[in-house]
């Protein structure tokens, strides 16, 4: 794409589209806000993280529908859309739990922000906040007792309602229980560290946070000076082992490897990326490839699996949940909680949806593509608003082609360079 197919509309700023990185800074550092308002000030609850999560989704939502920019039209249509669908499944299982709901929005919301977001780097965003996450980690690593007193990272959970009082005996130093593996770090475990969770307070959120500051990087590579593309692609992979994220690491690298081949095929192939994907999972465990016991990928992808199982036809049109453990299966979660159409529209529609016209556009549908599909079978953490506002922020920026007004080196290249 070259300036001159930058439609004018594309530069339409809006009188709130300053606040487009706060309001994604804020989905990031705001359950540490809470967390040492409650280690220090007063207790928190579930309550306050919701209402939070509530503000920050209406402050976004807000921002978007105030553009008048007409590339956000198709992801406002999926967000009535959405709405409207898990509404009915809520009103058919006769529930008052909004959470599907919620969970639902994230992605068309934070699209329609990435695309009015025109006047910040996303790059460079992407850059500063993976320093503030290995600054923070490092402060948690080195001063762990300060960083405990600090921020009551168990405690904290244990007041929202996320853990149980009884995990206080699975947990040690104040941290998430998952802050260690009972089998040791992923990658060298010599050190002896914990598993770092920075400003996420847990350290999948925190591993994740790192492979979607790979999948920024690696998607603009051809905008990028190769110094800045090297440390860059390095904070991601340090904040992934840091984090000890064994899932993080296998998707960054998936992207990595296959960004030739994507940044040649058209955005549409993404369509299959997930049933491919899925399927060559499923395929491992049948073979046995993956290990079944403990707490390892095999197990989880057993457990993914013996969900699906057990799913009759009125459960999988969203009449009610299986009374099976989802918490390590993302397709499992969407299925019990918003039926398959609601899954259908949180995936697919996103990919169809898209447009992109150039080389990075085409690059973040095939890498979110990807990690959707390892989630699904692995993982709920793509739910999760401390994650996903970046990753669909992303998404709707470089679909976009905002990355085109900031430096000209991909403009020269982005239309046949991978």
């Amino acid at each position: 794409m070259s300036d001159a197919t930058i439609h004018p509309h594309r530069l339409f700023r809006s009188r709130f589209h300053q606040l487009v990185p706060w309001i994604v800074s804020a989905a990031l550092f705001f359950n540490l806000a809470l967390a040492v308002v409650h280690t220090n000030l007063m207790r928190m609850s579930s309550t306050h993280v919701i209402l939070a999560e509530i503000a920050i989704i209406g402050l976004a939502a807000s921002v978007a529908f105030s553009s008048t920019n007409a590339e956000k039209n198709p992801w406002l249509f999926l967000f009535i859309l959405q709405v409207s669908v898990i509404l009915l499944i809520l009103a058919w299982r006769q529930s008052l739990d909004v959470k599907p709901v919620r969970d639902a929005i994230i992605v068309p919301v934070f699209i329609m922000l990435g695309v009015v977001g025109v006047g910040f780097n996303l790059v460079r965003y992407t850059l500063w906040t993976a320093s503030i996450g290995l600054l923070v980690a490092s402060f948690e690593i080195l001063f762990l007792e300060q960083f405990t007193s600090l921020v009551n990272v168990l405690d904290f959970f244990i007041a929202k309602g996320t853990l149980a009082e009884s995990a206080r005996q699975f947990a040690a130093n104040d941290l998430f229980v998952s802050g260690n593996r009972p089998n040791g770090r992923f990658l060298f475990d010599q050190l002896g560290i914990h598993r770092a969770s920075s400003f996420f307070l847990e350290p999948v959120s925190f591993g994740a946070f790192g492979c979607v500051v790979g999948m920024v990087i690696v998607a603009h590579k051809n905008g990028l000076s190769l110094a800045t593309y090297l440390v860059g692609l390095a904070a991601a992979f340090l904040i992934i082992w840091l984090a000890d994220g064994r899932l993080a690491f296998g998707i960054l690298v998936a992207c990595l490897v296959g960004r030739p081949v994507l940044a040649r095929l058209p955005a549409g192939f993404n369509v299959i990326m997930a049933p491919v994907v899925c399927g060559f999972l499923v395929s491992l465990h049948f073979l046995g490839v993956l290990q079944e016991s403990g707490e390892g990928l095999g197990a989880r992808l057993a457990g993914t699996i013996a969900t699906l199982g057990s799913f009759d036809l009125a459960q999988l049109l969203g009449r009610g949940a299986p009374g099976v453990f989802t918490l390590d299966s993302g397709l499992g979660h969407l299925l019990a909680t918003q039926g398959a159409l609601g899954f259908l529209l949180y995936w697919l529609a996103p990919i169809v949806l898209a447009r992109p016209t150039t080389v990075e556009g085409r690059l973040m549908v095939a890498f979110a593509s990807i990690y959707f599909a390892f989630n699904l079978m692995f993982s709920q953490s793509m739910l999760t608003i401390k994650t996903a506002a970046l990753l669909w922020m992303a998404f709707g920026y470089t679909v976009a082609g905002n990355h085109l007004l900031f430096g000209r080196r991909d403009s020269s290249h982005s239309r046949e360079s991978g």
